[in-house]
């Protein structure tokens, strides 16, 4: 014998509330997960593109903190050369050559005259017409209140000329400013 199958697809099922409010906690909970889900998403496409600026301004920096190693010495270099020329360019040019003048005479030409106004010095060149005119001049140097602490670095008698002239090397302080 056979039996006989019974397929009814459409026979009303009893349902109950129980099903209907476990499914909308399911919907609930799947709607929360998928909103969570793409929040975190945005959350971490934004925490990538923050962390790839801050790599690249790191890198900047990493550049930036390189580059002035190099040049750091060349600047130090640069600035006291600046320094150097600035101490030139304020030596009291009119003072010096008044001071100079002040105790020069006919028997002393002066040749080169160097200031070194970090140190407060000046190194003087020139011929006399013989050594006592040195001499003289150097006192007078060591009588004006603008120089100090004269000395003669150097002295040679210029053979090779006819006249026999004296040629001479000082240092001396100098205030620059003092009458």
């Amino acid at each position: 014998m056979k039996a006989r199958i019974e397929l009814d697809w459409l026979a009303a099922r009893a349902t109950s509330r129980l099903g209907w409010v476990l499914l909308g906690l399911g919907l609930v909970a799947a709607v929360g997960a998928v909103e969570r889900h793409l929040s975190w998403s945005s959350r971490a496409e934004q925490l990538e593109a923050e962390s790839q600026q801050f790599r690249q301004s790191a890198r900047r920096a990493a550049i930036r903190v390189r580059e002035p190693a190099r040049d750091q010495v060349a600047l130090q270099q640069e600035v006291r050369s600046a320094n150097r020329v600035v101490d030139q360019l304020t030596v009291p040019w009119p003072e010096l050559f008044r001071d100079l003048e002040s105790v020069s005479d006919r028997t002393v030409a002066l040749l080169a005259i160097q200031p070194d106004s970090a140190t407060r010095s000046v190194r003087l060149e020139g011929e006399a017409r013989d050594f006592k005119a040195v001499l003289g001049f150097v006192e007078r140097l060591e009588g004006t209140p603008a120089f100090s602490t004269v000395y003669l670095a150097s002295h040679q008698v210029r053979v090779d000329l006819p006249s026999r002239p004296v040629g001479f090397a000082l240092a001396s302080g100098w205030s620059g400013d003092a009458r």
